[in-house]
């Protein structure tokens, strides 16, 4: 990770995180959302600094924003199966 503002954030830094961070967590949540056995758990995690909004991990943040709103919103896809999704977990 390369902390940096915002405005000091090039695309390539900001490609490559979402490339790694964002891509790599939408393409496990849709597969999961395939593959989970009934009764199953998914859990997926983020980090402290969504909320401390620190200057200079914006992207990094943004990131891990869009990585808990789309586990929540996996986890409203997937009511009234019997698998579970964590849209609680903070690493």
């Amino acid at each position: 990770m390369k902390p940096s503002t915002l405005a000091d954030s090039d695309d390539t830094l900001f490609d490559s995180r979402v490339a790694v961070n964002l891509k790599g967590s939408f393409n496990t949540l849709r597969a999961a959302a395939h593959e989970l056995r009934d009764g199953g758990t998914l859990v997926n995690f983020s980090s402290s600094v969504v909320g401390l909004k620190l200057e200079t991990y914006g992207v990094y943040a943004g990131i891990k924003a869009a990585i808990e709103t789309m586990t929540s919103v996996l986890a409203k896809n997937l009511r009234g199966r019997t698998t579970t999704v964590n849209a609680n977990a903070l690493a």
